[in-house]
């Protein structure tokens, strides 16, 4: 080992040098470091790199001051790499371009480079960047120089390093050199980086607190506050500081104080806890400030007073009932209407429960736990009124949260509708049931109808009955009576009904006289025919009132299920299609539907619509045939006979649509059509044959026809229009039609007669005619029915029938018509009988107005004289 040279005073200023540079080198902690000026935290160097540096720079020095040894750095070199094998920090010497002639082999564990790689590296590789300009700018000024800086590892992550830099300089050449000792930070950068960042979401945390938060020393002093304490406080938080704000005491309770500002006082909650400030030890105090909450609550307790002031003098029962089911306040009216005092219903919660009645007890929990939404409906529902008496209540409640929409409890208030509910009840009666009866009206029984029809359905063996009834006549009693005798008559027929019927059937009225029976769950059909007849035999009893004796008779249509159809107004309708039939029969009888019946009505129905649709189609005309004188067969008229070229069927006759007519009230158009259009022919005759003026036209007038209170006008306005003479125009009215309403037929007549129009009685004989009416009639002719003629030489009683008829007719003054002749024997004995006119097939077929007037033409013997016809 190669001495040390003795020169005292230069050994002694180099290792003085050494020892200082062993200790400033690397302090314990260093001041934090920006990129490329040391700001870092450095560790402290361990023993061996601090013997390492003093031994290298010592070397160094007796190496530039002693060259006479013949001592190179090569050989300082070496001792220095023997040196630096086991330090963590990279060692290196460079020359002043910084060109490295050393480099420890701890080079590998740091950047990942042999010392030959790393020195063969390019400057820019070998320090971190700006280090050499660093360096090279400091070097006159600066024996030592701290850098750091971000440097590529032969693996290329990027790592941080801190490098420490002593120059040396010979005094003899003037040649500098550098000792470099570099070290990896990497860990230290990250580490700083996230102090940084949690001293950022620290203080975020602190400022953005919504709470006021203070640091307080044990002197009582604020020494930091945030800035919510300014808002707080109303001061900034510099004047914060100065306040001496008092020693707290820490603790799990938080105290309410009174902070004076700038604009009054405030309330906070405080809370304390122990803290060390900068190595002292200190307070932490949080301060909430609840101002508001104070008044709210306050505001609260009025609030609750002022409700419970109301609530309690409220008319209504006011119930508050807990989210867990408690009732927490019940109002004094409770008593009013359960009979039971509030103190009851708060000891016993499952009191109120208890009043309700089972059967509307599902219906009441349900609402209570279920259904008690914002704005629910209300709940009508019975309560058991202590003492037995039921009582009906109407709940209505709402669901309260607080601003945080916490569910606060039930606010229920339920009310005595007892009258209002009873007369709901009654109206619902009153909506479903007759008035002067009493029975089920329209609406329950076509309800009760649809149930039976949905049991049919799901029970094979399931029958029923849906009976029609109608009274007879029953316009005649209210007539001859009165209407007070007609209701009596109701409400005694509604009472045999009842009578005859099961509990489980249903007695309906319909209209003034109707009635349906609805028989549910029978065991036949045949038992349903059983139940009619005993009704009929009921019914066919007399009814009493005071001195009045009345016999009715009843016409029935029944329809016996099970049936096909899905509606209730269906079977209805089929049960008066059969009551139709019944009274078509005559009445006092009853029918049962069948499928025949309802295409019949459908007919009718059709037939109906075709006839409207004909009437403005001008479908309907006139056929003429011929009336004759008996004595000579000469002609004296015709009697138009309405016809109806249908578009389908082709020509029909009056019996096929005049009933309906009727029935429809389509005959005023129709019969006002045909009058109409017989004068408007007769006009046309006058005009083209004067001497037609002798015949005359009959046309025949319907009942309902008849009883048009505008008949008057109508034939008056026809015979102006026309211009035809009213003598030559002849009214054929059946003899029911006039005795219907005989004291009214009678002006009715006189007033046609006063216009001059002959009057004739049609139909004689199958009717019921007064004697004494008779004589009153304005009458010009009777007409003897066809049936009669028919019959004189089948029957004797026929022939005496015919001749009384012919011998009343002389005695009225009257001449006697007989329609349907058809033979020569009937034309006979009619002559011998004393009958002046007749009509038939024997005379001729209906004409057309073509044939009618070819025909006056001949009986005149005038054709000559008419050019010729098209």
């Amino acid at each position: 080992m190669t001495s040390i040279p003795r020169c005292p005073a230069r050994v002694g200023a180099m290792l003085l040098c050494a020892a200082v540079f062993a200790m400033i080198a690397f302090p314990a902690e260093a001041a934090p470091f920006q990129e490329g000026i040391v700001m870092s935290r450095a560790m402290p160097l361990g023993a061996g790199v601090a013997i390492a540096l003093l031994a290298l720079v010592f070397a160094a020095g007796w190496a530039f001051c002693n060259r006479k040894n013949g001592k190179t750095l090569r050989e300082i070199e070496e001792r220095c790499r023997h040196l630096s094998e086991h330090s963590a920090d990279v060692l290196g010497i460079t020359d002043a371009s910084l060109d490295h002639s050393f480099v420890s082999d701890s080079v590998a564990r740091v950047l990942g480079y042999d010392g030959s790689e790393y020195c063969a590296l390019p400057l820019e590789r070998r320090f971190p960047g700006g280090f050499a300009d660093h360096v090279l700018g400091l070097a006159e000024t600066s024996s030592q120089i701290r850098y750091s800086g971000r440097m590529q590892t032969k693996e290329g992550p990027e790592i941080w390093v801190e490098i420490l830099t002593t120059r040396l300089h010979r005094e003899k050449d003037g040649r500098d050199g550098y000792v470099h000792v570099m070290r990896d930070i990497t860990w230290y950068k990250h580490s700083e980086a996230r102090l940084r960042e949690q001293e950022i979401r620290f203080r975020k945390l602190i400022n953005d607190q919504s709470d006021a938060l203070l640091v307080v020393g044990a002197d009582g002093r604020i020494l930091f506050a945030n800035p919510a304490s300014e808002q707080l406080f109303e001061s900034a938080a510099e004047d914060i500081r100065d306040i001496r704000f008092g020693v707290p005491i820490a603790g799990d309770i938080p105290f309410e104080i009174c902070i004076l500002g700038a604009y009054g006082h405030k309330t906070a909650e405080m809370w304390v806890s122990d803290i060390s400030w900068d190595g002292e030890e200190c307070f932490i105090v949080s301060l909430r400030d609840i101002s508001r909450r104070i008044g709210a609550e306050k505001a609260l307790r009025e609030s609750e007073q002022r409700y419970r002031m109301v609530a309690d003098f409220t008319y209504d029962w006011e119930l508050w009932i807990s989210p867990d089911g408690t009732v927490q306040y019940t109002s004094p009216s409770c008593e009013r209407i359960s009979g039971y005092p509030s103190e009851d219903f708060l000891r016993n919660p499952a009191l109120l429960d208890s009043l309700v009645p089972e059967d509307d007890r599902e219906a009441w929990r349900t609402y209570l736990h279920e259904g008690m939404l914002e704005a629910s409906h209300p709940l009508d529902f019975r309560l058991i009124k202590r003492g037995g008496e039921i009582r009906w209540v109407c709940l209505s409640s709402r669901r309260v949260h607080d601003d945080s929409g916490r569910f606060l409890g039930t606010r229920s208030s339920l009310r005595d509708i007892t009258d209002r509910k009873n007369m709901e009840i009654e109206l619902r009666h009153k909506s479903l049931h007759d008035a002067l009866t009493g029975l089920a009206n329209r609406t329950l029984c076509l309800d009760r109808i649809q149930r039976g029809l949905r049991r049919a359905k799901r029970r094979s063996s399931y029958f029923f009955a849906v009976v029609f009834i109608d009274l007879d006549r029953f316009k005649v009693v209210n007539e001859s009576l009165g209407h007070s005798y007609g209701d009596q008559v109701l409400m005694q027929m509604a009472e045999r009904l009842r009578s005859q019927v099961r509990g489980m059937d249903t007695v309906s009225r319909f209209g003034s006289d109707e009635f349906v029976l609805f028989l549910d769950d029978l065991d036949s059909q045949r038992e349903a025919i059983a139940m009619v007849k005993r009704i009929r035999r009921s019914i066919s009893m007399p009814f009493h009132f005071g001195r009045h004796e009345i016999r009715l008779t009843v016409s029935i249509g029944i329809v016996l299920g099970p049936v096909a159809d899905a509606l209730a107004e269906h079977v209805l309708r089929n049960a008066n299609i059969a009551l139709h039939r019944a009274k078509e029969l005559g009445g006092d009888r009853f029918k049962v539907f069948t499928d025949r019946m309802l295409d019949q009505a459908l007919h009718k129905m059709s037939l109906e619509r075709d006839m409207r649709l004909g009437i403005d189609n001008d479908e309907f005309f006139l056929v003429y045939q011929p009336v004759i004188d008996m004595r000579d067969r000469s002609l004296v008229g015709f009697e138009a006979l309405a016809r109806w070229q249908h578009p389908e069927r082709g020509v029909l006759s009056p019996y096929e649509f005049i009933a309906l007519a009727e029935e429809t009230g389509l005959i005023f158009d129709l019969g006002s059509r045909m009058l109409h259009a017989a004068c408007k022919t007769l006009a046309a005759w006058r005009s083209e044959l004067p001497e037609s003026e002798r015949f005359f036209v009959s046309v025949n007038l319907s009942g309902k026809q008849f009883s048009n209170h505008e008949l008057l006008e109508q034939v008056r306005s026809i015979l102006h229009e026309t211009g035809v003479p009213a003598t030559q125009i002849k009214l054929e009215i059946t003899e029911t039609t006039i005795m219907e309403d005989a004291e009214h037929a009678v002006e009715k007549l006189r007033r046609l007669k006063n216009l001059g129009i002959t009057i004739s009685i049609d139909d004689f004989g199958t009717g019921y005619s007064s004697m004494s009416y008779l004589q009153q009639f304005p009458l010009d002719n009777l007409k003897i029915d066809l049936s009669f003629v028919r019959l004189m030489e089948v029957s004797p009683e026929n022939k005496e029938i015919v001749k009384a008829i012919v011998s009343l007719a002389h005695t009225l003054g009257l001449e006697v018509v007989a329609e349907g002749v058809e033979s020569e024997a009937q034309e006979q004995t009619l002559r011998a009988l004393g009958c002046e006119y007749a009509q038939g097939f024997l005379y001729d077929q209906p004409l057309t107005v073509k044939e009618a007037k070819a025909l006056m033409v001949r009986s005149l013997k005038i054709s000559e004289r008419l050019p010729a016809q098209g």
